[in-house]
């Protein structure tokens, strides 16, 4: 009895503790986000740009919205660059098909520089951008030169979206230095960096950011070929998206983090998300496997990893980041929070629907449905 009594206050102080830090989870869990537990948000089409007389949409690629709210859009389909007014009516083709000035004359991509600058890009033996200027008078973009450049470096530029003043985002990756001497069992990321380059790919302004981006896999064929099979399910790049007011955002996946920059490229805020972790199923494999020959399957699910990142891309507006989850047969699933990280609810979209661009709670797609045909939808978001 003597011994229990002196022990009984240790006892007690135990007790406590373990009680405590008991609290202390229950906070640290309540604090966590739960996506399954989130509100279920209402969205609903405002706007959808489908086949008309004048618009016979192919293969849309590309979706910029103006800042009075005009869209163009690329169509590899039609090889075409189409403009629509800020209420979705037809306003004029800016580009075609063809060999001239300003025509475009293979696959292409557009940049939207806000400076009264639409930038179309070609690859090739030679690096060509097409240059269009914007007028105001008829409110459209206009061919104003060709810039070109021989390639001549080893490193391989692409670029990703524009930057603040002049130039644009690009990422740098070097073959030779990217090479691996364990080329068959890769890290699970490698590390691109992000500069700034002008319309001929020429650098302003070197080493900004180091991004993630998921290593390939490759195999090697039984006469010795190597061959690429893809990257590992559940593996996502970091993002780099363009603001406002000379402002930008990178999204960096594999954290889970939102960092937002100003113009001279210095961190304005950090928004670290705390997520309850969502394990990966064999469906959920399979699904992201299916269009890829089922000889490479077992090997890049044994490269995935456990659970599913925070996120998958992100997009900012002036109070609002849209984060997409992940993509199933249900569709796409997509979160709504505020600027402060804080969750507003759940939707799902499409698995049809490629985001483009989130203004409010306006949410630009293209909407690439094989059997009805591609279309662009604007979605609202209802809080």
């Amino acid at each position: 009895m003597f011994l229990r009594m002196k022990y009984l206050p240790v006892v007690i102080i135990i007790v406590i503790f373990f009680s405590n830090f008991g609290c202390y989870e229950n906070s640290l869990s309540e604090e966590q986000i739960n996506y399954d537990l989130l509100p279920e948000l209402s969205i609903t089409i405002v706007n959808e740009i489908r086949e008309s007389e004048e618009f016979m949409p192919g293969r849309l690629q590309k979706l910029i919205v103006t800042k009075d709210g005009s869209l163009i859009v690329s169509d590899w389909g039609n090889m075409s660059i189409v403009q629509f007014n800020n209420d979705g009516s037809f306003k004029r083709i800016i580009a075609e098909e063809g060999n001239g000035p300003g025509e475009l004359k293979t696959f292409f991509t557009i940049f939207d520089s806000r400076r009264d600058t639409l930038l179309v890009g070609y690859a090739g033996i030679s690096e060509q951008k097409d240059i269009f200027i914007h007028q105001e008078i008829e409110n459209s973009y206009f061919y104003n030169h060709t810039v070109s450049e021989e390639i001549v470096n080893r490193s391989l530029i692409t670029i990703m979206e524009t930057a603040p003043g002049f130039g644009y985002f690009a990422r740098i990756e070097d073959p030779i230095s990217n090479r691996s001497e364990n080329l068959f069992n890769p890290p699970i990321f490698k590390s691109e960096v992000l500069v700034v380059v002008d319309a001929t790919g020429e650098v302003i302004s070197d080493t900004l950011h180091v991004l993630k981006a998921p290593s390939t896999v490759f195999i090697e064929a039984e006469n010795g070929a190597v061959t690429p099979i893809g990257t590992p399910p559940f593996r996502s790049r970091d993002q780099i998206k363009y603001l406002k007011e000379g402002k930008y955002l990178i999204a960096r996946s594999a954290d889970g983090k939102i960092q937002i920059f100003d113009k001279n490229h210095n961190l304005l805020e950090e928004i670290v998300l705390d997520v309850k972790k969502r394990p990966i199923s064999e469906i959920d494999l399979d699904y992201q496997l299916r269009n890829l020959p089922e000889q490479f399957h077992d090997e890049l699910k044994n490269r995935a990893p456990g659970t599913k990142p925070v996120f998958t891309d992100a997009w900012g507006s002036e109070d609002h980041f849209l984060l997409q989850l992940d993509n199933s047969e249900r569709g796409s699933k997509m979160v709504l929070i505020n600027r402060d990280g804080e969750p507003v609810g759940k939707f799902n979209l499409s698995q049809f629907d490629m985001v483009q661009k989130l203004k409010d709670r306006r949410i630009y797609t293209l909407h690439k449905d094989q059997e009805s045909g591609h279309s662009i939808r604007i979605y609202e978001v209802i809080i």
